[in-house]
């Protein structure tokens, strides 16, 4: 039977399998005799780790530290091969922020590396910016200075976390906009999320590792969209378009005349908005909706906007800084710290004068 669907596939496809790259991945439950029996019969040899895809590795249950060491080995490789060189402060700085975040920046495209690892990633760049190659120096300033951005008085060192988190973010956005793409259409389908994603999704037992990361990334990053009105068209009752989240869970239960009711239809030009509901608010609720106003465009549809951004096109840059700004890492001052690096002078010099100021 196995080898006829192998048959049939071939035929049907036009392509052929390779049986010396191929292997069989066997649960844990599966017991020995049948699992030599189905290799013998597919001439498939079975494997204890499904290894890597494209350089991503391909997990098999509850992400481990195993699973991800490799990131912190292809770290270490990199900075011995900077062994020997003569490296100050800043030239230590800047290969920090331009070389070694690039390492791990591929992998947490689409995963959620467990917390050890992320903290070892940290560790690494810390002690490489102020030890050089000996990994001996004296920490001078904290890290979460050296993770703020340079404008706020930091280095501009990515925290892994929220660099992984930034980057799934895009993967988060994507389905909340519910793009026309393959993987979000599959996603949507696979897992029945649909336009209410950003607040109706969540993680079972048989969710793939991918979509288990998505909505750690979803989960964080969620406060940070904002609804904005287009046609109004959006459900009044449960979507989450109201300062107050979805109305629904605000009430006891919606009368059925009121369930179909849109934003649009509820948030008139008279103010005396709640006068047509049959589902009775609390008068706080209801005080805020009744003076609520809201200017619609027919022509748009209702969009959720994406954290630090104006123009609904999500960026890492954008989703990194309202990370920072939501864990309180960054502490928003009046006075630019930019001065510092737009003098014409050595890095050297520009970081001695970032590490003697306050």
């Amino acid at each position: 039977m196995v080898s006829d669907l192998f048959e049939d596939f071939s035929k049907a496809s036009g392509l052929k399998i390779n049986f010396f790259k191929s292997r069989a991945f066997f649960s844990s439950g599966t017991p020995q005799a049948k699992i030599h029996k189905l290799t013998s019969i597919s001439g498939i040899r079975s494997t204890a780790s499904l290894d890597k895809y494209l350089g991503f590795p391909i997990l098999k249950g509850r992400p481990k530290r195993s699973d991800f060491s490799f990131i912190i080995d292809k770290m270490h490789q990199r900075l011995a091969s900077w062994k020997g060189k003569l490296l100050n402060k800043a030239g230590s700085w800047t290969l920090a922020t331009l070389v070694l975040p690039s390492i791990p920046t591929y992998y947490m495209q689409i995963n959620w590396p467990p917390q050890n690892i992320c903290d070892t990633i940290d560790q690494t760049t810390r002690n490489f910016v102020w030890g050089g190659n000996s990994n001996k120096g004296v920490h001078l300033v904290n890290w979460k200075k050296n993770s703020s951005p340079k404008q706020y008085g930091g280095l501009g060192i990515l925290s892994a976390r929220e660099a992984n988190t930034s980057l799934l973010g895009k993967l988060v956005w994507s389905l909340v906009q519910n793009d026309d793409k393959l993987w979000v259409n599959l996603l949507s389908s696979n897992y029945s999320c649909g336009s209410d994603f950003l607040f109706n999704s969540s993680v079972h037992r048989s969710s793939s590792p991918v979509w288990s990361s998505i909505i750690r990334a979803k989960d964080v990053m969620k406060n940070g969209y904002t609804w904005r009105a287009g046609s109004g068209n959006s459900s009044f009752w449960y979507s989450n378009w109201s300062t107050h989240g979805i109305l629904s869970s605000q009430v006891p239960f919606v009368d059925i005349h009121d369930i179909q009711l849109s934003v649009h239809d509820v948030i008139t030009n008279d103010g005396h908005h709640t006068q047509r509901l049959y589902t009775s608010l609390p008068p706080d609720l209801e005080d805020t909706i009744n003076n609520t106003r809201i200017l619609f465009n027919p022509s748009i549809k209702d969009v959720f906007m994406g954290p630090h951004n104006k123009n609904n096109i999500y960026s890492n840059k954008s989703g990194y800084n309202w990370l920072l700004s939501s864990h309180a890492a960054v502490n928003h001052q009046t006075v630019s710290w930019n001065w510092i690096w737009r003098l014409k002078a050595p890095e050297k010099i520009k970081f001695l004068i970032w590490l003697a100021l306050p």
